[in-house]
């Protein structure tokens, strides 16, 4: 379960840093937005195991 969480992870950010037409700021505060929303505490819950 933690080696698909890392690899999910990991392709986000591959998938933002590979964006053309935005500065490397830009795409690396897109990475953090990313991480900020899917780690809320409200994203955490929702994948929460009952």
């Amino acid at each position: 379960m933690l080696k698909s969480y890392f690899a999910d992870c990991i392709a986000d950010m591959d998938r933002i840093l590979a964006r053309s037409g935005e500065s490397a700021a830009e795409r690396l505060m897109a990475c953090w937005q990313q991480r900020r929303q899917t780690q809320s505490v409200e994203s955490v819950r929702a994948r929460a195991l009952p």
